[in-house]
């Protein structure tokens, strides 16, 4: 209808703006339903959706398209799996293992290094994890071995001062004699446990003993060990009876009741062990 009073027709939009009210703006309210992550939204200073899609899409860019799940330690086959993306190698052969510096020739061995292999690529250890440990471990071997030589050669060398200043001028013939006597009588396991008990020097003066009276004749072929063995139990249990306080005691005192039997017990036994050397050991 035209107003009479202006002759102008009647604003049809405002009248409907007026009676339905504007319409919603849809992102007024984006934050509905977020109030968990208000303070997150506050910090990043979102100010809308298009705010938090940004962000995401930088995030994706930083991280990259390759990623990996961190697997459980409980997960064996995951932890594996996720060692080979990270470098462990598809075969055995592909950890690059050396001798250390210093080692002897033949003393590393390339079939125990072949194992250890087996057992890192069992583990799926990456490169650098197995040449870590095989280094680290290596390493200490070689450098206990070496120690070991080092007091080996020490022993000896304080062996032969001590044999030397007690055969003087016979060093060299004794100890041949107790070399030859030692090859002819015991085995090595046998001669080894006998060592550990009485010592190097006395084991040498006993076989030197028992090859100067056996003469040079006796000490070539085989033999039945008899001599040797009968010897090594007389230094045995002369060890054994110098820790016996009672026995002592009574060897020592002249008074005491069982001084003769255990004087002749004594001289039996170092008659026995040290064959052939007047007074005994």
């Amino acid at each position: 209808m035209i107003d009479a009073t202006t002759g102008a027709a009647p604003d049809i939009d405002a009248g409907a703006g007026a009676g339905a009210g504007a319409p919603a703006d849809p992102l007024a309210d984006w934050r509905q339903g977020l109030d968990d992550h208000a303070r997150l939204i506050d910090t990043k200073g979102w100010a809308g959706p298009g705010d938090v899609v940004r962000s995401y899409v930088e995030l994706e860019r930083l991280l990259g398209a390759e990623r990996m799940a961190i697997p459980s330690p409980d997960d064996a086959e995951g932890v594996r799996d996720a060692l080979r993306r990270l470098g462990a190698p598809v075969e055995p052969s592909g950890y690059a293992l050396a001798a250390p510096e210093g080692a002897p020739d033949g003393w590393y061995r390339e079939e125990a290094a072949d194992r250890f292999r087996a057992l890192c690529h069992e583990a799926a250890l990456t490169p650098a994890q197995a040449k870590a440990l095989h280094d680290g471990w290596v390493g200490q071997l070689l450098e206990a071995e070496t120690a070991g030589e080092r007091i080996r050669a020490a022993s000896q060398a304080e062996l032969d001062d001590t044999l030397r200043a007690d055969w003087g001028g016979r060093y060299a013939a004794r100890l041949d004699l107790a070399r030859r006597a030692a090859a002819r009588f015991g085995t090595e396991a046998e001669i080894d446990a006998l060592e550990d008990r009485i010592g190097s020097a006395p084991l040498m003066r006993l076989f030197a003993a028992i090859g100067e009276q056996l003469g040079e004749d006796a000490l070539v072929g085989n033999g039945d060990g008899r001599l040797a063995a009968s010897a090594a139990q007389a230094v045995g249990e002369i060890g054994d009876l110098k820790l016996d306080a009672d026995f002592m005691s009574a060897l020592a005192d002249a008074s005491s009741t069982g001084h003769r039997e255990a004087k002749a017990r004594w001289r039996r036994l170092h008659d026995t062990a040290y064959p052939g050397v007047i007074g005994g050991a």
